[in-house]
């Protein structure tokens, strides 16, 4: 910024304010800019300006507390500090355009009644006329520190009112170099520039308009104070404790569609629809009750539009009353966005479904080829070493050790060939879920040497569908492998149960437990795995630690999802705490 703050702000109109404010509030102020010059002030207390400021060793503490002050602008709306000559004062920052070109001070003040032992200390450490420097301690104004946030506030709005009005003012001023400077271009390159001529009147033509409209907002500057809150984006509002609006800013009568003597006139209640009146009530009595309260509810305009906003609110007192000051923002956006993201979440899980169904349809048909193609063709070949093997045993030695070989060979693919089957589809789920699970808990058992217990009730008898009785099978299955991977566990039990309320498993091992942070990890593709299977159901997931020790998985499927569904159909319920302790 090349211009200087005194350049920028209406000095005359802000110190005649200020002189009004002071002879009103008792409120002192002074705006310094960064080299210190006061740009206006007032109030200022002899103590200072007498005394602390004109003996060298006090004002040297004065300036180490402006120095301290203008350090801590950047901590917060405004910043106090306890002077080392013993008065309070507080600063707050001006700002344009992100760069601090001034402050606001006020203070010389006491916030309780003062130690008049101290100054009189100070007096005679310092050489002051101890009468005149006591008539002046007494003199300086007692503002309860329960004021200061008020006037802060007040102060801090005046701050930013100054800083938008510098930047106007700026971009006025740069707005008139760049005409002048534009109309000079103009004027020395008419001639060479016949073409440009149009576009250059368009732009002249638009700055104008910028030009009037700075100036129609430099002609409203001297009404900032009552502007403060028209200038928030959002719907800002203050109730009292009957809920009835007593101030509020432009921006709520725009939004709501009424004029500012209706929004006079009406309980803010009147603002919200019947189902949600309730909810306003008991937020705003929360505020009151509690300080602070926050709801989400739709606002009802005149037009009787719902719009979807949060409203945040904080209890407030002026004198002996209380008040409510809130703000309201508008949540449209969001709530698309959220309702899109949605969509995308419905969407993914259909089509991971539709992946899973394709992915078990594919195993079954493979297996089924393997059996009938591969599975025949080794089985024929069987019976003919087989053959060989017997018509050689007495006539050709050496022909029979090798026809044996060939065999023992046949023999070990055929197991290669069921073991393959068997992982791409059991062919024990074809006889049921209770079938399939022995036969998985026997494998498990075999390769794992984890004990493991089956209780089903009834034993055999699950009334799910194919598409149900694959995705529980497959759930088991990673379940076990967590198990095996990371549970360190001796025993698992397993139970199976249907009633009348529809089907559970239930998987418990004794392990080492989950690990703080396991379901959260983003490379824990079989728990996201299970839990997505099951939501594409229709179901629930959940993963717990076992009260003693090791981790419970548990599914639940309602009983009017395990009836009458069709191979393909995506509806289940599932409640889910894994074997394993760490996601597989």
């Amino acid at each position: 910024m090349t211009y200087h703050l005194s350049e920028l702000i209406d000095l005359d109109a802000l110190q005649t304010l200020m002189d009004s404010l002071y002879r009103a509030t008792g409120i002192v102020h002074a705006l310094l800019d960064n080299e210190g010059q006061v740009l206006t002030s007032v109030g200022w207390q002899p103590i200072c300006t007498d005394f602390h400021r004109a003996n060298p060793r006090t004002c040297q503490r004065c300036r180490k507390s402006d120095r301290h002050l203008l350090s801590r602008l950047d901590d917060g709306p405004y910043v106090g500090h306890d002077c080392v000559n013993g008065l309070a004062d507080y600063a707050t920052s001006v700002v344009i355009e992100g760069e601090h070109v001034g402050a606001i001070f006020t203070g010389q003040m006491f916030h309780a009644a003062p130690d008049l032992e101290f100054f009189l200390r100070q007096a005679r450490e310092f050489g002051f006329d101890t009468p005149r420097y006591m008539e002046a301690v007494r003199q300086v104004p007692i503002v309860p520190m329960e004021r200061m946030p008020d006037i802060m506030a007040f102060l801090v709005g005046l701050a930013q009112m100054l800083g938008q009005q510098g930047l106007m003012r700026l971009r006025h001023v740069a707005a008139k170099d760049e005409f002048r400077q534009l109309n000079d271009n103009l004027a020395r390159r008419v001639l060479e520039r016949t073409a440009e001529l149009s576009e250059k009147n368009r732009q002249l033509e638009r700055k104008i308009i910028e030009l009037e409209q700075a100036g129609a907002a430099l002609s409203q500057e001297k009404q900032f104070s009552d502007d403060i809150i028209n200038s928030l984006s959002g719907a800002f509002y203050m109730l009292d404790q009957s809920a009835r609006l007593v101030r509020w800013n432009h921006k709520l009568c725009e939004v709501t569609g009424y004029s500012r003597d209706q929004v006079a006139a009406a309980p803010a209640l009147d603002f919200f629809d019947d189902d949600t009146k309730p909810l306003v009530q008991e937020g705003i009595l929360e505020a009151f009750e509690r300080g602070e309260s926050a709801i989400q509810v739709p606002l009802l305009t005149r037009a009787a539009r719902r719009i979807p906003y949060y409203f945040s609110g904080r209890k407030t007192r002026i004198g002996e009353r209380a008040y409510v000051v809130g703000f309201g923002i508008d949540i449209s956006a969001r709530k698309r966005a959220e309702d899109r993201l949605q969509q995308s979440l419905v969407q993914l899980r259909r089509f991971s479904d539709h992946q899973h169904t394709i992915k078990e349809r594919e195993r079954k048909r493979i297996a089924q080829d393997i059996h009938d193609e591969l599975g025949q063709n080794l089985l024929v070949l069987k019976m003919d070493v087989v053959a060989l093997y017997t018509r050689t045993k007495d006539s050709h030695p050496g022909l029979n050790k090798r026809a044996g070989v060939a065999l023992n060979n046949v023999q070990e693919t055929i197991k290669s060939v069921k073991l393959i089957m068997n992982d791409l589809r059991p062919a024990m789920l074809d006889l049921g879920l209770y079938s399939a699970v022995q036969w998985q808990i026997g494998q498990f058992e075999r390769m794992s040497g984890v004990a493991c217990m089956l209780t089903a009730e009834p034993e055999g008898e699950f009334g799910l569908g194919e598409v149900q009785t694959v995705a529980v099978f497959r759930i088991l299955q990673e379940a076990l492998t967590n198990v095996a991977r990371h549970a360190m566990a001796t025993e698992v039990e397993i139970s199976l149960h249907q009633d009348q309320r529809g089907f559970s498993m239930e998987v418990k091992d004794n392990g080492v437990g989950l690990q703080s942070g396991d379901t959260q990890k983003t490379n824990s593709f079989g728990l996201i795995g299970m839990k997505e299977r099951i939501h594409a159901l229709g179901g629930e997931f959940s993963i717990s630690k076992n009260p003693g020790r090791g981790t419970i998985l548990s599914v639940f499927i309602a009983a009017s999802m395990t009836t009458s569904r069709a191979p393909g159909a995506t509806s289940a319920h599932v409640l889910s705490t894994t074997g394993g302790a760490r996601p597989g």
